[in-house]
């Protein structure tokens, strides 16, 4: 059948139009018979062409050679077979439940008419299920209907890119996704590709089974291709992400980018690759107990630009990878049990909930066992992040390519909340270089046996605790700071480092048998405090410098079997027994401020240990008592009582002894 020319051809009548063979028409053409296409091929090249019914069951229909060529279907019915060309056509009605659109022209669904689409087999292309090759919309007036097939395997919906037929589903009014009660529990659609995935864009709705009757235990929607969103809203009727119920879940290198979603249920599968990028918004519904992005195994990429920034109303990061440059802003409920927070970027917890945590793992470096921190981790003033003992006792802290920081500024609580682990230690570590902590709020371990900071084994860069800060461990044999092995290279606190409970330290450093621990630097300034019930520090290992300008106390002020290179006071060191007491190496001891014992107790007690070199010229309350084998090198002191430095002396002689005359009048 030819139309030759531009003149008009209208078929109508009361039976039915079949294109079963090869046909080609030109002109104007106007169907208002049911027209079936059930195989061979149609070529309609007119400049305005329309249907009134079209089935399309096995053939192909290819509309326009051009972008001038227009064609509306009142009523399309799609099982198999293919719908091509370069036409704008708009439909106002129709049943996709097979075949492949394809080609340089756009489908549009217009109008209040219904629209519905159900998944198909394995299969993409004419003969397999509903295929989309070209951008196909949802206008802003038409709602589609998309079904999980009841058939168990019948659950693919193919959005696929190839050369010249680039697949995109546009929605610019409303997707419901309805799984159907028929469809049984633990089936799941999904959208998918061969050979390059398409685009979902979304600027209207999208809600996952709101609408529908087929939500059940996993029936989620398994995304397997790229997402754009430009202001729109995703919705799910999930209600507990760990049972997938109703979720969305991202699966393969698809990206998500835009300015917002809608609700809860969004997961990052293992195998998956989600870059997200814009400044995004994932919220959750209204339980207490959902996430909006689900991270396991799969890697969310939060993209390469510092100014985005993904709002993300819940994440339960169960294993797997979260990097990129953008800041991911936690406005609910988050826990981490495994996997590596890394990039540029930083994860800010924004959100005042007792529902944050993090809990230990096993040692091994890896997304199946503890959590590694390696990007900027903040909690601010307000929030509350707790660190819960898990199965195994690890969290992780490292510089590996990026810059592993654990900032607080609000309240980090070390806890065991667990009853399987009450007693149990927790502890920050690191594999390859270490990473740093800043604390302006509270970092505190409550249970017995418990430590606000233990490094075992590995390296912290920096601990750094500003004023208005506070370390704590209130349990009985707390330490606020643990080396217990590696090294912790700068401890300085202008704030409160404190342990409250029996046997507590401040600062303790030591580790079993042959093994080093080493505490570079403690830097207590002005303004800070370093207490414990047994001592503020004990060092039964290294540490190459203390210097005090604020107050250090406890039982003991400072305890020591292990060695300090460098001491030095400019205020105040006060011990309830000793201000301090050695029985191992100190190099050189400085004081210019106030080290004082408890009464009638020396401030100083060298008891088999060895002071090298002692320079007062401050107060040395109680004076200094060497038993034993203890010994001072050389002994420099500012003589007389009128500048509060008389010093009294009992014990073995040291080897020199200094005097320091300030002026005649110090001679009294």
């Amino acid at each position: 059948m030819s139309n030759g020319g531009t003149s008009s051809l209208t078929v109508n009548g009361s039976g039915s139009l079949v294109f079963a063979n090869n046909i080609t028409t030109s002109g104007s053409q106007t169907y208002t018979v049911s027209t079936s296409i059930p195989s061979g091929s149609a070529t309609l090249a007119g400049t305005s062409i329309s249907f009134t019914s079209l089935t399309i069951s096995g053939g192909s229909l290819t509309i326009g050679s051009s972008s001038s060529t227009t064609a509306s279907i009142d009523s399309l019915t799609f099982s198999s077979g293919t719908l091509a060309g370069s036409a704008v056509v708009t439909i106002s009605a129709m049943n996709w439940t097979g075949g492949l659109m394809s080609g340089a022209g756009t489908t549009t669904m217009s109008g209040s008419g219904v629209f519905s689409m159900v998944s198909g087999a394995a299969t993409y292309g004419a003969s397999g299920a509903p295929s989309i090759a070209r951008t196909v919309t949802v206008g802003s007036d038409a709602t589609l209907t998309i079904y999980r097939s009841s058939t168990a395997s019948n659950y693919y919906i193919y959005i696929n890119s190839t050369t010249g037929n680039v697949g995109n589903l546009t929605n610019n009014g409303t997707i419901n996704i309805d799984h159907q009660t028929t469809a049984g529990s633990n089936y799941y659609l999904q959208f998918t590709y061969v050979n390059a995935a398409g685009t979902i864009t979304n600027s209207g709705t999208i809600n996952v089974d709101l609408t529908g009757s087929g939500a059940s235990t996993s029936s989620y929607v398994y995304n397997n291709v790229s997402l754009a969103n430009t202001s729109g809203t995703m919705k799910t009727a999930a209600t507990s992400t760990t049972s997938q119920n109703s979720a969305w879940l991202q699966y393969g290198s698809g990206s998500i980018s835009g300015t917002s979603y809608g609700d809860q249920g969004w997961w990052l599968q293992a195998g998956s690759t989600t870059s997200i990028s814009g400044s995004l918004y994932l919220r959750t519904g209204a339980t207490s107990n959902s996430q909006a992005i689900v991270v396991n195994g799969g890697t969310l990429n939060t993209g390469t630009s510092t100014s985005a920034t993904i709002i993300v109303e819940g994440l339960d990061f169960i294993s797997g990878t979260i990097t990129g440059s953008g800041t991911l802003s936690l406005r609910s409920k988050f826990t981490w049990t495994s996997g590596i927070m890394s990039g540029a970027g930083t994860t800010c917890i924004d959100n005042t909930l007792l529902t944050n945590i993090i809990s230990t793992g096993a040692y091994y470096n890896g997304d199946s066992y503890a959590p590694i921190l390696r990007r900027l981790l903040v909690v601010p003033g307000g929030a509350t992040l707790k660190v819960n003992r898990g199965s195994g006792y690890y969290f992780n802290i490292d510089n590996y390519v990026t810059n592993g920081i654990l900032q607080n500024e609000g309240n980090l609580l070390f806890t065991n909340t667990d009853s399987t682990y009450a007693g149990y230690r927790t502890i920050l570590y690191y594999f390859n270089s270490p990473g740093t902590i800043n604390n302006y709020g509270t970092i505190s371990a409550t249970s017995a046996n418990s430590h606000a900071i233990q490094n075992i084994g590995g390296s912290i860069t920096t601990i750094d605790n500003k004023s208005g800060g506070t370390i704590s461990a209130t349990g009985s044999n707390g330490y606020a700071i643990y080396g217990n092995g590696g090294s912790i290279g700068t401890i300085t606190n202008s704030g409160i480092i404190s342990a409250t409970g029996s046997n507590g330290y401040g600062i303790y450093n030591y580790v079993s048998g042959s093994a080093t621990s080493t505490i570079g630097t403690i830097t207590n300034e002005i303004g800070g405090t370093i207490s414990g019930t047994s001592a503020g520090i004990n060092n039964r290992k290294t540490v190459n410098q203390i210097t005090n300008s604020g107050t250090i106390s406890g039982a003991y002020g400072i305890q020591n079997s292990g060695t300090i290179t460098d001491l030095t006071n400019t205020g105040t060191i006060s011990g309830v027994t000793y201000g301090i007491q050695n029985s191992g190496t100190i190099t050189d001891l400085t004081n210019s401020g106030t080290i004082s014992g408890g009464a009638g107790s020396p401030a100083i007690l060298v008891n088999s240990g060895v002071i090298t070199t002692l320079t007062n010229t401050g107060t040395i309350s109680g004076g200094l008592y060497l038993s034993g084998s203890g010994a001072i090198g050389t002994l420099t002191n500012s003589q007389g009582v009128r500048n509060g430095a008389s010093l009294s002396y009992t014990g073995a002689l040291p080897n020199s002894y200094n005097i320091i005359i300030n002026s005649l009048s110090n001679m009294v």
